[in-house]
């Protein structure tokens, strides 16, 4: 199982309120996505992961506010995802 591709919302259709921005750190196992508000950059579909609140420190590339993240974890290699199952069939 894991994520293999993300849509994100563009900026400009949260107008001037909206908050459709945020970055995103990369591992071996996930990625992290840190945002103010998730569902402007990052809308909630099935199997997206709820958001937790954190804080990121300036020194972290952060602006010290908080900030909601999620961490999607990545398919392995050669493994095909099922959208219904959100899980891996083995297949290379």
């Amino acid at each position: 199982y894991g994520v293999h591709h993300c849509t994100f919302a563009s900026p400009l259709n949260k107008g001037s309120d909206g908050k459709a921005f945020g970055w995103m750190t990369a591992t071996d196992e996930c990625l992290e996505l840190w945002c103010p508000e998730m569902n402007d950059w990052l809308p909630e579909v099935e199997g997206r992961p709820v958001p937790t609140m954190a804080r990121m420190m300036d020194g972290d590339g952060g602006c010290g506010r908080p900030c909601e993240v999620i961490r999607l974890p990545l398919a392995e290699a050669g493994t095909m995802m099922t959208k219904k199952e959100g899980k891996g069939k083995g297949e290379t």
